[in-house]
């Protein structure tokens, strides 16, 4: 953590809006010892733009049929600051640092949904571009979900789309900069601002071993649209009041976008109604380890 940014969040700790572990917080730890079905790999992934590390993942594979199959990561519980510093380029008002805990491990996504999986599940295709590694697209958010819910009927386990506060953890792996890998952006760690869509995993993952999470397709989350202050509390917060008109929360940007609006604390709200499709909105799959 930058001299500056420790003044930042030390401040906040003195007003109680941060606890002063999170002070200290190192990137969690993968969970100690693989659990059943799970398998250990090896990936690379950079931090402050140009420090390359080396770590380890847990990877829960599910047979969808056909053979198909879906990877997803084992993600530690753990406190983190949700938002970003007040200087932060292209910050929004929306994005007010507050300190948030996660009470238990899940797994998502190592991608983003792609077609081939989607197809799987539903015997659907609804994306404009079409390619079985592509991430599926052009789906409103009630679909993404009931997909999960058949996905979770499928392989006998609990999945969902991930709360708007797992997406951020997740993305973010123990780093404070606007981006997992930093702060700048040079076209060859994330699809923003490129014109199209492209195949999942063709970009370097990040600290916990989950790629794309910064563009190629906003992918939506659990929550609804509201402020922060409305959430009943920090611990493992999710926003399920449903506003007028309906309102809904993606992230991570998209290949359509700019780097602003695919930084980690950028919030979009998707107020185009429940129907609305788009070409650069997919999703990822959350699964709870029991």
């Amino acid at each position: 953590m930058t001299a500056h940014r420790l003044a930042h969040v030390a401040a906040l700790a003195a007003v109680g809006l941060v606890p002063l572990a999170v002070l200290f917080a190192a990137p969690p730890d993968p969970p100690v010892g693989p659990a059943a079905g799970e398998k250990v790999e090896e990936f690379e992934y950079v931090v402050n733009d140009t420090e390359t590390k080396t770590g380890t993942r847990r990877v829960l594979t599910l047979d969808l049929g056909g053979g198909v199959t879906m990877d997803l990561v084992r993600v530690k519980a753990g406190t983190f600051t949700m938002g970003s510093p007040a200087g932060e380029t292209g910050r929004d008002p929306d994005e007010v640092e507050h300190a948030v805990t996660l009470t238990t491990d899940f797994y998502l996504g190592k991608y983003e949904v792609t077609q081939e999986q989607y197809e799987a599940v539903t015997g659907k295709n609804p994306s404009r571009f079409k390619g079985k590694r592509l991430p599926v697209e052009s789906v409103n958010p009630d679909e993404a979900a009931a997909f999960c819910t058949a996905l979770g009927e499928k392989v006998k386990r609990r999945a969902g789309l991930p709360t708007e506060a797992q997406w951020e953890y997740a993305c973010r792996a123990g780093t404070t900069t606007p981006y997992h890998f930093g702060s700048k952006r040079d076209g060859k760690r994330a699809n923003t601002d490129r014109g199209k869509n492209v195949d999942v995993g063709g970009y370097p993952a990040n600290g916990f071993g989950l790629h794309d999470m910064h563009g190629n397709v906003k992918e939506y989350c659990r929550d609804y649209s509201g402020p922060y202050d409305k959430l009943a509390g920090p611990t493992d917060p999710v926003q399920l009041t449903r506003p007028s008109p309906d309102r809904r929360i993606a992230r991570g940007g998209s290949w359509y976008l700019d780097g602003r609006e695919c930084r980690a604390a950028d919030r979009i709200h998707c107020d185009y109604g429940p129907d609305f499709r788009a070409h650069d909105i997919g999703f990822r799959v959350c699964v709870r380890p029991d």
